[in-house]
């Protein structure tokens, strides 16, 4: 199995609010920092997600404007370098 089948229960969520939803439920709850999620998709795009923690918190997040594998400019990256000893 996947990454994905070894730590969540897979299923279908249904039709809502214009969306394909998957249902996911973690198999170890109370070893995992996202204990549910689904995953809402607008054709084979992810739309929404929405996560439920150990707390019982909900978290809901949205995607809009993307593209997949978009091209991004070098200049939005900034390299760090850890153990280096700067001289000036």
């Amino acid at each position: 199995p996947g990454e994905l089948d070894r730590h969540f229960v897979v299923s279908e969520g249904g039709q809502g609010d214009g969306l394909t939803w998957v249902s996911l439920k973690a198999r170890n709850p109370d070893k995992s920092a996202v204990t549910s999620a689904k995953l809402g998709f607008a054709g084979v795009n992810l739309s929404r997600m929405v996560f439920e923690d150990q707390l019982g918190s909900r978290t809901e997040v949205r995607f809009s404007d993307w593209s997949r594998n978009g091209a991004l400019p070098a200049g939005l990256f900034i390299a760090i370098f850890l153990n280096q000893t700067v001289r000036g």
